[in-house]
């Protein structure tokens, strides 16, 4: 991903996005690992280029999209399985953990940089799409309560 003056843009700035996503199902419990490495390599990203954290299921605590850097790097650790709560609407519970945050340069990023967050959650297949309520908490002492309509689970 990048951006060029030579084409009419405004910034100069080369990108490069790695995710690695894995789901394994075994009679009703479902385990997602998931890892992602996102940076700016060349230049600088103006705001709206950003990588972004935050959320129920990246970095639980803070606020969707609140942490943004040139550079993301981000664990991911999930279980899930039906509750059987509801007989017309699929219904699921979980906890969701995470492993990361959001740099301005390269050489930031370090094991001791990286923040640890958790959530639990409740998940239901409605007619609008997925809705999940769920609380979320950061090893920072922030936590957030949220209500989501229609996002994916990872």
């Amino acid at each position: 991903i990048g951006s060029s003056t030579q084409l009419g843009a405004d910034s100069n700035f080369q990108q490069m996005l790695a995710d690695l996503l894995g789901a394994h199902t075994w009679r009703n419990h479902t385990f997602i690992a998931g890892a992602r490495y996102y940076t700016t390599y060349e230049g600088q990203a103006p705001l709206q280029s950003r990588f972004r954290l935050g959320g129920l299921f990246e970095l639980p605590g803070f606020a969707e999209n609140e942490l943004s850097g040139q550079q993301e790097a981000l664990l991911r650790l999930a279980y899930m399985r039906p509750l059987g709560l509801s007989t017309t609407f699929p219904t699921y519970g979980g906890v969701a953990l995470s492993y990361g945050g959001v740099f301005q340069d390269r050489v930031e990023i370090g094991w001791e940089d990286l923040l640890a967050a958790g959530s639990v959650f409740l998940g239901l297949e409605s007619i609008l799409g997925p809705l999940y309520i769920g609380y979320g908490h950061a090893e920072t002492g922030r936590s957030s309560v949220y209500l989501m309509l229609g996002k994916p689970f990872f």
